[in-house]
């Protein structure tokens, strides 16, 4: 009988493996499914369930058939991964329950690096082949109930198999962060190959169920995934970057909103923001609280003093990680005999590697705290939320990230029955501009002060004040460009100021999306000969950028320029997608909120001034 198998799947092999065309390759799969069936029922009843396939002949056959399905073409149907993960399944089996090299497909740089490791690590052979069955049925976002529960039930807790598959996972997704997975994936080049997708999603599910603290892990392959590693919205893979975000609103990780709101920060493409978002929606509503008071509470203190510094003992040295003003993160060791050193001694490095390199590692988590930080003040600026001082105090006055940015910032202060006063943080207070400092106290409000809303000779005052404090701010926030309605405008929805601009479309693009917006790109296999950029803003207002084509191009090429047209406001409560125009009310621009108006064009001019030589600085 197996060698009956083995002919007939021959015989299928070569009528599959034709030269007339992918889709009639497609079209013969189901040629399969019937001997897949039988081989499987053969298995299942074999007298030796150690060896069920005899002939070598079939696995042979088995082989060459997987490897087709992972074909240049092939490969990347959908149609063909179930099949390849049956066939892939009956090899393992073959092979006392090792996972086969042709597990993964070596067509992307994860696939290959799994294959080499495979070969070279019998341990992480036979402990991904137990893990095989469970990782295999990973075809959604996220795990069912029953997934979950069958996963629990074959890995218990203290199990010496448990942890050896907590190894094997955290490896090779380790090795997924590592590989250099190309960007902007298309049919054939870039991205993480289907297979090996799935295989790393069902880890990825694993990890969130075997883990005691797994979201430092989902984080970093969701950003690696969610990202390109340029300043565009492409991403290596969608469906990973999801999967991690998903798995991260679930995550009962107190780490995980932090994991959630560094994808917020930096990834840009918006399918994969709409899964963040909907993660952090879920982790918030669990906790009762908002969206950003998640994100703010999440916040990292890294153990560091109110210095903003940390000592780590290596060995018998320590490192000394500190914050400056600027934000810049430093680092030294001190060693034993009290000497300075910019680096480890190689002694130290030799004796100590693992908490040399935890060192490294952690002030670059720093470093990209205090970038995505820096990010968050950015986008509050256009808002007009406030805290209660009490709250505004824990978060960005003592807390040390929170109050680099807090105690060098003006923040508006409403005490119950007094006027708002623009005032910057004291200890024990706030000190306005005349220098006399005020307490706050029960019902204190804190907004985060922004100069369109001041008068413009307070605005040259706190200038002044600052210089002469030698205050040097974390963000722009004292000199910011200010915009209000043009006169002409007035009484519109749309803001005319850049109409018939010509600017760059991939700057454009990339400009706008580190600021927050949706940028379609104009082109006959995109938005058309027009496109409109989006952001939203609170109480569901959007700002429109409104741009279009200069000349008319061969169908499949992009512009490489767009001319303006206008900027509009709109309310649309389903902040994204942008709504369609039947539901999204216009609002005039003298209705807008001064600081939304003044934020939203601020973007725009960004954007023409690097068309005009300037900088975005």
């Amino acid at each position: 009988m197996t060698i009956s198998f083995a002919t007939r799947l021959a015989d299928i092999r070569g009528r599959l493996d034709q030269p007339d065309g992918t889709g009639l390759r497609l079209q013969r799969l189901h040629l399969l499914d019937g001997i897949t069936d039988e081989m499987e029922e053969h298995v299942d009843s074999a007298s030796d369930p150690e060896r069920p396939i005899e002939d070598p002949s079939l696995v042979e056959e088995l082989e060459r058939m997987v490897d087709f399905l992972g074909g240049p073409w092939v490969g990347t149907a959908p149609e063909a991964q179930g099949r390849r993960v049956r066939l892939v399944e009956l090899l393992r089996r073959a092979d006392r329950g090792r996972l086969p090299l042709r597990a993964f497909d070596p067509a992307d740089a994860f696939g290959a690096d799994m294959q080499t490791m495979l070969a070279t690590d019998a341990e992480l052979r036979e402990t991904l082949g137990r893990l095989f069955p469970l990782a295999a049925r990973a075809t959604a976002v996220a795990p069912s109930a029953r997934w979950v529960a069958d996963a629990r039930a074959a890995l218990p807790p203290g199990d010496p198999g448990t942890d050896r598959a907590t190894a094997a996972i955290q490896r090779t997704l380790a090795a997924l962060v590592r590989a250099d997975i190309v960007s902007r994936p298309d049919l054939l080049v870039g991205g993480v190959r289907l297979i090996n997708q799935r295989l790393a999603r069902g880890l990825l599910w694993l990890a969130a169920v075997v883990l005691p603290a797994p979201a430092g892990l989902l984080g970093a392959v969701g950003l690696r995934m969610g990202t390109s590693g340029r300043r565009d919205a492409v991403v290596r893979d969608t469906a990973l970057a999801n999967t991690c975000a998903a798995l991260l609103g679930a995550s009962s990780d107190p780490a995980a909103p932090a994991a959630l709101g560094s994808m917020r920060v930096r990834v840009t493409n918006r399918n994969v923001l709409k899964q963040v978002d909907r993660a952090l929606d879920e982790v918030a509503a669990r906790s009762g609280m908002s969206v950003e008071d998640v994100v703010e509470l999440a916040l990292p203190t890294f153990d560091l003093d109110e210095h903003r510094r940390v000592e780590v003992p290596v060995g018998d040295a320590r490192a000394v990680i500190e914050v400056v003003d600027d934000g810049e993160v430093r680092s030294h060791w001190l060693l034993p005999d009290g000497a300075r050193a910019a680096v480890p001694p190689a002694e130290l490095a030799a004796a100590e590697p693992g908490a040399v390199a935890a060192v490294a590692t952690l002030v670059r988590e720093i470093e990209t705290t205090v970038v995505e930080e820096r990010r968050r003040m950015e986008d509050r600026l256009a808002s007009t939320r406030a805290w209660p001082e009490s709250t505004w105090r824990a978060r960005f006055y003592h807390h040390p990230i929170g109050g680099l940015f807090g105690r060098r910032l003006i923040w508006t202060v409403s005490s119950p029955g007094g006027p708002d006063e623009a005032a910057m943080a004291a200890s024990n207070g706030w000190q306005g501009l005349d220098g006399q400092r005020s307490a706050g106290g029960s019902g204190t409000l804190v907004r985060l002060w922004h100069p369109v809303d001041a008068d413009p000779a307070d605005v040259m005052a706190w200038q002044g004040q600052l210089v002469t404090a030698t205050v040097q701010q974390p963000v722009r926030q004292v000199d910011r460009e200010r915009f209000r309605p043009l006169e002409a405008d007035l009484g519109l929805a749309a803001d005319r100021r850049f109409a018939g601009r010509v600017v760059d479309h991939g700057k454009l693009r990339a400009i706008l999306r580190q600021r927050g917006w949706a940028t379609p790109f104009v082109g006959s296999w995109d938005q058309g000969e027009e496109a409109t950029a989006w952001r939203a803003f609170d109480d569901g207002l959007r700002a429109e950028l409104h741009y279009q084509a200069v000349e008319r191009l061969a169908t499949g090429e992009r512009h490489e320029r767009v001319r303006l047209v206008a900027v509009r406001f709109v309310h649309a409560p389903a902040a994204a997608p942008a709504a369609p125009a039947a539901t999204a009310i216009p609002v005039r621009l003298e209705d807008v909120p001064p600081r939304v108006f003044s934020e939203a064009i601020r973007d725009v001019s960004l954007v023409v001034t690097v068309a005009e030589g300037g900088s975005t600085a």
